[in-house]
C-alpha cells in the first residue's frame, strides 16, 4: 500500500479519535448532570413527603402530581439516552482507533468495527426517539391534547431520523469496504 495513503488513513483515525474523545467527554458530562438532576428530584420528593407527614392536621392533598411524574419520566429517559449516546460514542472511538492503526482501510478488523458501529447506531436511532416520545404521547392521549400535538408525537416515532439515515449510510460504507477488501484480496492473489 502506498505510504502516503496509509499516513492519510492513520491521520484520519487520529483525528477521529480526538473527535470521538470529545464526544465521549460531553456524553459523560451529560450523564453526570442527569444523575445529579435525578438525585435532586428524589430529594425534593422526600422533602415534600416529610412536610406533608409533619403537618398536625390531616390535610387533603388535592394537588396533581402528574406533572412531577412526567418530569421524572423525562429525566430518566434523558439519562438513558445519554448512556446510550455514551455507548455509541465509545464504539465510534473504536472505529477511529481501527483506522489509526490499520495498514489499509479494507482490513477485516476495520470492517468488523464499522459493522458493529452501524448496527449499534441503527438500534440507537430506533430506541432513542421512543424513549422521549412515548411518555409525551401517553400524556397527550390521557390529557386529551390537541390532535396536532399527538400527530407531532407520532411523527417523532414513525418518521426516520437523521441518526437512522447515518446508520444506513454507514452500513452502505461497510458494504463498499467489504467489496474493496474482496478486490484487494483478488489483486494480492494474482500477484
Amino acid at each position: 500500500m502506498n505510504t502516503l495513503v496509509k499516513m492519510k488513513v492513520n491521520r484520519l483515525g487520529r483525528i477521529g479519535q480526538i473527535i470521538a474523545f470529545l464526544m465521549i467527554l460531553s456524553a459523560i458530562i451529560s450523564v453526570f448532570s442527569g444523575i445529579s438532576a435525578l438525585i435532586q428530584h428524589i430529594q425534593n420528593a422526600r422533602e415534600y413527603a416529610e412536610v406533608l407527614e409533619s403537618l398536625e392536621e390531616p390535610v387533603m392533598d388535592l394537588t396533581d402530581h402528574t406533572q412531577e411524574f412526567y418530569n421524572l419520566v423525562n429525566l430518566i429517559g434523558g439519562l438513558v439516552q445519554s448512556v446510550l449516546t455514551l455507548v455509541l460514542y465509545i464504539f465510534l472511538m473504536r472505529v477511529a482507533e481501527g483506522f489509526r492503526w490499520c495498514d489499509s482501510p479494507f482490513e477485516d478488523g476495520v470492517i468488523r468495527r464499522m459493522t458493529v458501529f452501524a448496527w449499534i447506531l441503527l438500534a440507537y436511532s430506533i430506541v432513542a426517539p421512543l424513549i422521549f416520545t412515548m411518555p409525551n404521547l401517553i400524556r397527550g392521549i390521557r390529557d386529551h391534547y390537541e390532535t396536532i400535538y399527538l400527530l407531532d408525537s407520532i411523527r417523532h416515532i414513525i418518521l426516520p431520523t437523521f441518526t437512522l439515515a447515518v446508520a444506513l449510510f454507514v452500513m452502505f460504507l461497510v458494504r463498499i469496504f467489504r467489496h474493496g477488501a474482496e478486490l484487494q484480496q483478488e489483486v494480492d492473489e494474482t500477484l
